[in-house]
């Protein structure tokens, strides 16, 4: 009976979890200038769009604007500057910078902090 009341004790957090990371992620994309955020927008709509748009059902890909998933993935590469190495080296599908081979970590980090605003 214990282990059930511990689960349940555990999924009531659930929610409180993913509040604080949706703020965690308008808190990185608040700091970010509007100058950052359109580069990033120009990197997106030139390199990005195929994988990360909404309607891409077919890659598991972080879409535009999904806050939560955006944020499981930056937890899970410990923090913005992780998800940007994780961009540059390439990650299961998508290939190194995906395919942007001019981009450095500044650019990616700003087409990154793009798609969590999603707009």
């Amino acid at each position: 009976m214990k282990p059930l009341i511990l689960i349940f004790a555990m999924l009531s957090l659930v929610p409180a979890l993913h509040a604080a990371r949706a703020d965690e992620m308008s808190s990185l994309v608040s700091k970010a200038s509007e100058k950052t955020l359109e580069k990033g927008r120009a990197i997106y709509n030139k390199h990005c769009f195929a994988c990360h748009m909404r309607s891409n059902i077919m890659v598991s890909s972080p879409k535009l604007g999904d806050r939560a998933d955006w944020s499981k993935r930056v937890t899970l590469n410990q923090g913005l500057q992780g998800t940007v190495r994780s961009a540059l080296q390439g990650k299961a599908a998508m290939p190194a910078k995906g395919l942007c081979i001019e981009c450095d970590a500044k650019d990616l980090e700003a087409a990154i902090l793009f798609m969590i605003k999603g707009n």
